[in-house]
């Protein structure tokens, strides 16, 4: 994980992905999935960021960066969502549910 931190993290990527779910210990498994999750994230990898938070369990639970990058990663895919059903079906109920529910 040291090179992730020093930036290189194309080139270690393929190690956390397979070494991760062998962590035992439950400090090291939730700062190798919070790396995990930020690689993924940072390569646009929306499903295994994910993943990737979804494994590190009550590990990463009360960490606040576990706890950033879920709501980082589930506010991008709500987003998403929302622009995509913008699309298809502005005038649905559950764009109008959207909208009512919609801040000021």
């Amino acid at each position: 994980m040291s090179e992730f931190r020093r930036g290189n993290k194309q080139e270690t990527w393929p190690l956390p992905a397979e070494s991760f779910p062998h962590v035992q210990d439950a400090t090291v498994r939730a700062e190798a999935g919070i790396d995990l999750d930020t690689l993924n994230y940072e390569s646009h990898d929306r499903d295994r960021a994910i993943d990737a938070l979804r494994a590190l369990g009550p590990a990463g639970s009360d960490a606040p960066a576990a706890i950033y990058l879920a709501y980082r990663a589930y506010s991008d895919l709500a987003a998403q969502q929302l622009s995509r059903l913008a699309e298809v079906s502005p005038e649905s109920a559950q764009m109008h549910l959207i909208r009512a529910r919609a801040p000021g």
